[in-house]
This record gives C-alpha cells, sequence and structure tokens, in this order.
C-alpha cells in the first residue's frame, strides 16, 4: 500500500506537538482528532478516534515513524 505523503501543515503540527508522541502525555480532544485526520489522510483509511490506549498507541507510533521516515528522505 502506497502512503501519502504529509502536507507540510500536518508536519509543522507533529513537529509542534512532539511531546505527545515521546511521552505518555494527556491529550486534547483537538490533539486526538487532529491525530486520527492526519492518520487516515496517510493511510487512506477512516478510524474513528478512540480512547482505547493500546489502539492510540498504535497510531501514535505509525503517524510519528511515518514523518521521521519523511524527513530522512
Amino acid at each position: 500500500m502506497k502512503l501519502k505523503d504529509l502536507t507540510p501543515e500536518m508536519a509543522k503540527w507533529i513537529e509542534t506537538n512532539e511531546v505527545i508522541f515521546r511521552v505518555n502525555h494527556r491529550m486534547t480532544d483537538e490533539q486526538l482528532t487532529t491525530l486520527y485526520t492526519i492518520y487516515n489522510y496517510v493511510y487512506s483509511v477512516n478510524k474513528r478516534k478512540t480512547s482505547c490506549g493500546r489502539c492510540l498507541q498504535g497510531v501514535l507510533k505509525q503517524v510519528w515513524g511515518h514523518y521521521q521516515n519523511m524527513n530522512i528522505l
């Protein structure tokens, strides 16, 4: 599956909110919404935001990994 590249706005949001990817940090509803919007855009899915901790960790890990891979290229 071909992943979409992050838009400059999405990359900037990730940079600004880097702490949520690096530390177990309580997220606001706005942060959750934006995170899932980015995830759904990149992976071309329609995953709904959830309070499931394990699900959230998976989304965080995938978005952060994609961001890091884009910055290496």
